[in-house]
This record gives C-alpha cells, structure tokens and sequence, in this order.
C-alpha cells in the first residue's frame, strides 16, 4: 500500500519539476556583465571608449582605434554571498568561483587611409554561478499531493540547498573600419556556446510527529534533482563610434534579436520513509528543450578623454516584456502548453528597462599607473518592484603599464541586489539579499 502511493507521489513530483518560468528566463540574461578589465574598474561605462579587444563585445566599431595588433586574457574570480529569509529563519553562507574569463587577438591591418582591424576570441560574458541556502518550519500548505488527497503538506520543516554552476560564452569575430575621419563601423558576430549544472536537494520532514495514522504516516521526504543545461544561439551586434571632437566621441550600437536553443538532460531521486521505518525510493531521468527568443538591446555612451583622464557613460535598453518561450521546429506544440503559458506572464509582469553606467580613469603622469572607478545601476525588469531589488555594481581598478607593450590590469566589482524567488515545494516566497564580489585579473599585450 505504502509502494503505490509513493509511486503515485513520484508521478506528480515528475509533471512539475521541469521546464523554465519566466523569472528564470529574465535573470538569465538579466545579469549579463560582457567582458574586460578596464571596462569593469570604469562600471562598464564602455560603450563610447572601446579602445582593446573587448571593443569586441562593448562596441565593435571601437577596434578601429587600436593601432597595434594586441592578444588580450583575463580571469574571474566571485566571492558570491546570499542571505536567505524563510518563516522567520535566515541563512548567510558564501561560495567562490574561478574560470577563465576572455582570450582573444585583434589585428590592424595596413590600410591607405584610416583603419581596417579585425578580432576574433572567447569571452564568457554571463557567469550563471550561486547559490540559495534556506529552511523554517512551514505552517502554510505547499500542496504536496498524493493522489487526490494532500497530505504532509504544513506544519512541517523544509530544508533546501539549490547551486548553480555555469556560464554563456561567446565565440566571436569582429571587423572595424574607419568610413569617414570622424566616424567608425563595425559589426560582430557572436556564437553562444554555454552550460549550467544546477543541483536541488530539498528535505521534508515530520520533526514534530504531526502526521501519525496510515496512510499519512511521514516522517521524511527526500528529493533531489540535478539537472544538466546546453545553451546555444547566434547573435550580431552592429556599432557605430562617432568623433564630436577632439576630446568626445560618441558611441552607440544595436544587438539584434537572437533565439537561444536550450537543451536539458534532467535526473531526480525520491525517498519517502515513514514513521514504522519503512522506505520506499526511486530515479527517474530524461532530456527537455526548448528555444527563448531575446529582444533587441540598444546601447549608447558618451566620453571625454585627454592626455590625463577618461570619463564616460552609457545606458542600456531592453524590453524583457517581448522576451518569449517558443517550440523546436521538430517538436509537438501540444507538449509545451505549460511552458509557452509563462509567455503570456511574461507580457504581463515584465517591462523595458534602461539601466545606467558611468565611470572614469586617472592616468598618474609618469608612472604607468591608472587608477578607475564606476558604478551602474540596472534596475529589475519586473514590474511594481521598489528599488531595493535593482542590481548596483560598485567599480574600482588599476592598470599598469609595464612596458610600451605589456599592461597588467585588475578589476573588483561589488555588486548589491535582492530578490525574491519562489522554488519547488516551497510553502512560502524565499526572499535573498546577494552580494557578489567579482576579481578580474589579466594582461594585454601589443605587438
């Protein structure tokens, strides 16, 4: 008796488990940082500046400015904290991550008049890394069904560790040109490669024997999932660099829509045990994709520069409310009802964001030392939200000089951020506060 209702529990767990919501669609370009230690320390305030290879991803018509070929690396290091609020418990725990952050090469080619440079490289600019740590006693029904009955469902404690682990990277191959001496084009394009391992335990237990009489006799639920995500896509970026004078230039550029093919291989595992001891468990697997469609995004910036200083700025706009789900070419539209349902939360929920960045570098004279700083500001894509839950990046750098042909560079990023997040079984919304400390290390070298 006990075997089939688990099995019955098993089957309801499986039907909602799988396939990605909204909010998990939005955030996960949402926090999209692009690449380069300069462009971090000056709050990736870069759009009007774009003067090395990760022009590649910021502006490609900033390449035309380079004058010497340069081979371009850096690292990534994240001190990632979260700060979970769950029935009157909260949990602070912190991870740390460390990849590889961009390779690359750009090379000017000898041109009669003006410029003609070309770039091509890896740069991963999304790191899908963290985590959530939370648990409490739930008074509030979570709708855990067996059957037609709910049973095991309040005055439970809930315990739950969710991490993530991953990236979108970027395979790209870039050309600039100067068409006039005041103006510069240049168009890149973008194959998106990425990966994600994400891992849920979640534990449901009778701690104060609350459920005692057949069939309801509880004492455990077990669960784990882990689920393995392919990301894929193709973009392109087309920019334009605009010289207002002397000392200002002007920047802007266009990245057309793109569709993302997500492909997920999936695993979960159940143990229920009941009061007499008794257990009964079992693992199920299985593969999901599916396609999201991404909207425009418009970039533009503004910066001064003179033989001692840089200052700029640039905004950022997209509309997440024409973000959409949509179904492989080869699939049954009828399997993706639920999925294709979170399009019409999304035009609800969502709206078009203009988030904002400036930032600046002091060049100390003769020293080969320069100092950054920058901030910006991306505030939530999700409607009627205060804002406490938009995403503030707090920017400092150095650069240095070593010899005519070689800079060392760091970044550290502070970035501040809430959220709020509702997760499988969960009887209650989980509120976060993230800070995400970010260290970038990396070398440019001209030749």
């Amino acid at each position: 008796m006990k075997l089939k209702i688990f099995l019955t529990a098993f089957i309801f767990g499986s039907a909602i488990a799988f396939g990605q919501n909204a909010q998990e669609a939005v955030e996960l370009i949402e926090n999209e940082q692009g690449f380069g230690i300069r462009a971090a320390g000056m709050g990736n305030a870069y759009t009007a500046v774009a003067d090395d290879y990760s022009a590649i991803y910021w502006n490609p018509a900033g390449l035309a400015q380079l004058d010497y070929g340069q081979i371009y690396g850096s690292l990534y290091h994240n001190d990632y904290e979260n700060s979970t609020g769950y029935f009157n418990s909260s949990i602070s725990d912190n991870r740390t991550f460390t990849k590889l952050q961009s390779l690359g090469i750009a090379y000017p080619f000898p041109v009669r008049r003006g410029s003609f440079v070309i770039g091509f490289g890896y740069q991963k600019i999304n790191n899908l890394d963290g985590f959530a740590e939370f648990g409490g006693f739930s008074t509030k029904d979570n709708f855990f069904q067996v059957g037609d009955e709910i049973v095991f469902n309040k005055n439970i404690q809930q315990d739950y560790s969710i991490y993530n682990d991953g990236g979108i990277d970027q395979w790209s191959f870039a050309a600039a040109i100067d068409l006039s001496p005041n103006f510069s084009a240049g168009l890149s394009l973008n194959f998106i490669d990425g990966d994600k391992t994400y891992t849920l335990d979640y534990l449901q237990s009778d701690d104060n024997n609350n459920y005692q009489t057949f069939p309801d006799d509880f004492s455990s639920y077990d669960y784990y999932q882990r689920i393995l995500t392919n990301y894929s896509g193709f973009n392109a970026e087309l920019g334009g660099l605009f010289k207002l004078s002397k000392n200002m230039r002007f920047g802007a550029s266009i990245t057309f829509p793109q569709t993302m093919t997500i492909e997920e291989e999936w695993s979960e595992s159940y143990t229920l045990t009941f009061d007499d001891g008794f257990t009964s468990d079992s693992t199920v697997s299985g593969s999901y994709d599916y396609e999201l469609e991404l909207p425009f995004k418009f970039s533009a910036g503004l910066s001064y520069e003179n033989e001692m200083l840089t200052i700029s700025s640039a905004i950022d706009y997209r509309d997440w409310s024409q973000l959409k789900f949509s179904v492989p070419s080869n699939r049954n539209p009828d399997d993706y009802d639920e999925l294709l349902s979170e399009n019409t939360i999304i035009r609800d929920k969502y709206r078009g964001v203009l988030s904002y960045s400036f930032g600046g570098e002091f060049r100390v004279p003769r020293t080969g030392l320069m100092l950054r700083g920058g901030f910006k500001n991306v505030p939530s894509a999700e409607k009627n939200l205060s804002s406490d839950f938009d995403r503030k990046f707090y920017s400092i750098g150095v650069g240095y000089a070593v010899d005519k042909r070689t800079t060392l560079d760091f970044a550290y990023t502070l970035g501040e951020w809430k959220r709020n997040f509702d997760y499988a079984y969960s009887s209650d919304t989980v509120s976060e506060e993230i800070k995400s400390q970010i260290f970038l290390f990396g070398l440019k070298y001209h030749f």
